[in-house]
């Protein structure tokens, strides 16, 4: 989802500029309201991943990721897309540096290899086929869609987390 909703929201910045009136300015913050909390607190999810366990706060943000596509969906001003496109990015941040060490601790040694090729597979397909599905959202929809495909993915992901993943085999070796 990471991989995809930034480089899709890049190819939806036009319509998203004429609907909600923003200038080049305020469509530059759509993309900077991400990114900048999302590199900013990458390490801070991985500490947190590490001392609370990696499997809830996955969790947590995850949640926070499609609670705030929901909302972005939802907007009618660029400022609140803006404050969306920050806790979207914040979101991200507890998620993308515990995918490995979920991967990793949840898959046997024997799989393993395969198991992190399937993912670093998936988010190269997800950069390429971005500006494609991004570009067929908001011709053929609106670009409020681009954010509503997160959210089925979170409703589904994050019970599916919770039931399949034990958070003792998420933790790191050496916490309690």
């Amino acid at each position: 989802m990471s991989a995809l909703d930034n480089l899709v929201v890049l190819t939806a910045l036009p319509a998203i500029g004429r609907d909600l009136h923003a200038g080049v300015e305020g469509q530059a913050w759509v993309v900077t309201a991400y990114t900048l909390p999302y590199a900013a607190l990458l390490l801070t999810g991985a500490a947190l991943g590490a001392r609370f366990g990696r499997r809830r706060m996955y969790m947590i943000g995850l949640t926070m990721f499609t609670l705030a596509s929901a909302a972005a969906a939802s907007v009618r001003s660029i400022d609140a897309l803006i404050v969306m496109r920050v806790l979207q990015g914040s979101g991200e941040a507890l998620v993308l540096p515990l995918n490995l060490p979920i991967v990793t601790a949840a898959v046997s040694a024997k799989r393993r290899g395969a198991a992190i090729g399937a993912l670093g597979a998936l988010e190269g397909v997800a950069i390429v086929a971005a500006p494609i599905v991004g570009g067929a959202i908001t011709q053929n929809l609106s670009w409020q869609w681009i954010f509503w495909i997160n959210v089925p993915v979170g409703v589904v992901l994050v019970p599916l987390i919770r039931w399949a993943l034990d958070e003792g085999a998420a933790r790191p070796s050496g916490w309690t």
